[in-house]
């Protein structure tokens, strides 16, 4: 490669694209950053996010999507990044992984890249499985329990608020909708501090970016507000949407969900807990769409 530009890889199971989303708005108040357009975090997208990227970038944020052991090992092969971060381990592309244990396995093949090229990563210092796999590899952290960027939600509805109390005391108005994006802004936040930008860059580079991927959007749509997040959905993700909506102070609230794919064998228990969390919950309202979520259910 004739870039000598750092390059900061993204994996995890949930919130890739938000997160690469924010950190690029973020580090954009001070660098020219090439970054993963739209979800395009396969083997074939990396490398043609790759060539498109023009000469005169100055940072790289590449998303890596895997959906099975080693295909993260090989996208970083591909990026060859010095920065990584993986935004958590949920119950993503069961089907390819075969386990919760394998997907750990699966998302860890970037801190062992990382460990071996002297790399560095952003962990989320509240994530016991995350800490424990980047053991010994140079880290920054962010987070609820973090010393070097720490904030938390003032405010949920109908957009997240976020007051950080270090580096310094600031608060962030952010355009996106749910509670399970705090990690997502803490971690934007600490990789720009990082790069050297101010608390008034870090602040407007959150501030600035509004999702329209259909993830944690609000929409209004004839008399109703809707909150969108219907990308590709797995059982983590989906019970972090249900969760967070259900401590929206709105009133009626219907819950309208569409089945989760690639969950191989783990489908039906899968649908069937989503079905028992949304009852314990007690929406006013709830539609499940689908085959799974309409197999015939002991009741």
């Amino acid at each position: 490669s004739n870039f000598t530009i750092p390059f900061l890889a993204i994996g995890g199971s949930n919130g890739k694209t938000t997160s690469k989303e924010l950190i690029r708005s973020v580090l954009s108040r001070k660098f020219k950053v090439h970054a993963t357009a739209g979800n395009l975090n396969n083997h074939i997208g990396v490398p043609l996010t790759i060539l498109q990227m023009p000469m005169d970038t100055e940072i790289a944020v590449i998303e890596n999507g895997a959906n099975h052991l080693l295909a993260t090992a090989e996208l970083a092969a591909i990026v060859a990044p010095d920065f990584g971060i993986i935004t958590n381990n949920g119950k993503d592309h069961l089907e390819g992984f075969g386990s919760i244990e394998q997907v750990k396995k699966a998302n860890a093949e970037l801190f062992e890249f990382l460990s071996s090229n002297q790399g560095t990563c952003f962990v989320n210092a509240d994530d016991t499985d995350l800490m424990q796999a980047s053991e010994g590899l140079k880290r920054f952290t962010y987070g609820l329990s973090s010393s070097e960027c720490k904030g938390e939600i003032v405010s949920h509805f109908p957009l997240l608020e976020v007051s950080f109390t270090k580096p310094e005391p600031f608060n962030a108005s952010s355009n996106l909708a749910g509670d399970y994006n705090l990690p997502n802004i803490l971690a934007a936040a600490r990789i720009g501090f990082h790069f050297g930008l101010t608390t008034q860059e870090v602040k407007a580079g959150i501030e600035a970016y509004t999702p329209a991927n259909n993830r944690s959007q609000w929409k209004a749509w004839n008399t109703n507000q809707v909150l969108m997040d219907c990308y590709n959905a797995n059982p983590s993700s989906m019970a972090g949407a249900v969760q967070s909506f259900a401590k929206m102070p709105a009133k009626p609230k219907y819950v309208i969900l569409g089945d989760m794919f690639e969950l191989g064998a783990y489908a039906e228990s899968e649908h069937q807990l989503m079905v028992e969390l949304v009852k314990s919950l007690a929406f006013e309202h709830a539609i499940f769409v689908g085959t799974h979520f309409l197999k015939p259910r002991e009741a």
